[in-house]
């Protein structure tokens, strides 16, 4: 029932969402730039009235991702490669980039709560994660 629902509403912002403004306000070249962002609380119709509904909309970030999804791959809106099928110094240029924008996301003051790759995108050309 909504009013179930209504009681598991979160009662104030979430640090995922506070953390992509603050990229885009410091201009970090390792996330994707952030094109809009639309924040509303659902109202008594919502599905879970009182909860937060959050739309974003990134940049398209070209490369592959480095981790496997379980989608089929005419299913996936990006190419996909596992870490592993990579040859071993391309795995050590991935690493290497990843130690890089690691240190940056910290000098922007920032630790990844529930560190993961599943959100990793490698760009070969770019030489960037």
């Amino acid at each position: 029932p909504p009013n179930e629902r209504a009681k598991q509403a979160a009662a104030r912002g979430h640090c995922e969402v506070e953390a992509i403004k603050a990229f885009h306000k410091q201009y970090s070249t390792i996330t994707p730039a952030l094109l809009g962002i639309k924040e509303d609380v659902q109202d008594q119709q919502g599905v879970i009235p009182g909860g937060f509904a959050i739309h974003f909309v990134f940049q398209r970030v070209p490369g592959y991702r480095l981790w496997e999804d379980h989608v089929m791959p005419k299913h996936r809106a990006q190419p996909h490669r596992f870490f592993t099928d990579f040859t071993v110094p391309e795995r050590d240029q991935i690493r290497e980039s990843f130690n890089k924008g690691y240190r940056e996301l910290n000098k922007l003051g920032w630790v990844p709560y529930y560190p993961s790759a599943t959100k990793l995108i490698w760009d070969p050309i770019a030489s960037k994660l």
